[in-house]
């Protein structure tokens, strides 16, 4: 190989590194951050309103599922009138 193209792959080996790096620093930060969401989120589900709205939730989720269930039938039986 010539004496360029090792150069070129170690000045891009040594960016990648660079790249990871920069990463890794960045980890325990994020880590940290998604503990404290984790909490949050803990905190809102062990909420009072949180579990008296449970049911509306659970509601809601069969509701839009019904909903996008009858939304596909409609137009899969659109689709086939409509079929020459």
């Amino acid at each position: 190989m010539p004496p360029d193209g090792h150069c070129a792959l170690a000045d891009e080996l040594a960016a990648e590194r660079a790249r990871l790096e920069d990463i890794a620093a960045d980890l325990p930060g994020l880590e940290r951050e998604l503990d404290e969401l984790r909490q949050r989120v803990a905190a809102i589900e062990g909420s009072p309103w949180w579990q008296v709205t449970a049911p509306l939730r659970f509601a809601r989720r069969i509701f839009h599922g019904r909903r996008a269930l009858a939304v596909r039938l409609g137009r899969a039986v659109r689709n086939r009138l409509l079929q020459p």
